[in-house]
């Protein structure tokens, strides 16, 4: 999967300036002959002065949620008695005391940027497996699930998130 071309263009979809290619190699962890090969293959990115931009961004932003499949990955599920978004919360704190980053997503950090519904499940993206018994959870089956924690296949998803927050946990 072209993971690099599509961190590429999500950070030149979130940068309020152009980026050059040594700036979105950096920023990706990635080599500049990547990111020359991910601007090639994008139609909607276009070599400015000062560096790369996404052009149109509507069309790249329709073309880029029609075409990218998610991160993919691997999920282990988990149920929790108290109310979703403390789960989610409680999950994250967990993470962050024993050193792990993560990513929220999901109704739960839907409902940050615009509240309209009670979230009944949250996802977190980690980069390894966990036990989250020790954070207050019980293994569930995928159905019956209260928490989805997810260890993506994407490995770009950390790095694009960073371009936007330093915060602790970040929301995707």
């Amino acid at each position: 999967k072209p993971w690099i071309r599509w961190a590429t263009e999500r950070a030149l979809l979130l940068a309020e300036h152009p980026m050059t290619q040594p700036n979105l190699a950096a920023a990706l962890e990635v080599t500049q002959q990547a990111v020359s090969l991910a601007v090639r293959q994008s139609r909607h990115l276009h070599r400015r002065s000062g560096g790369w931009i996404a052009e149109p961004r509507s069309e790249l932003l329709d073309e880029h949620l029609t075409e990218y499949p998610g991160p993919g990955g691997a999920s282990t599920y988990w149920y929790g008695l108290d109310p979703v978004i403390r789960q989610a919360t409680d999950a994250a704190r967990f993470c962050s005391e024993i050193g792990v980053p993560v990513l929220q997503s999901g109704d739960v950090a839907a409902d940050v940027y615009a509240p309209w519904r009670l979230p009944t499940r949250a996802v977190l993206y980690v980069p390894q497996f966990l036990d989250f018994t020790a954070a207050g959870f019980t293994p569930a089956p995928a159905g019956a699930h209260t928490l989805e924690v997810i260890v993506p296949a994407d490995p770009t998803l950390w790095r694009t998130a960073r371009m936007v927050s330093d915060a602790p946990v970040i929301l995707v």
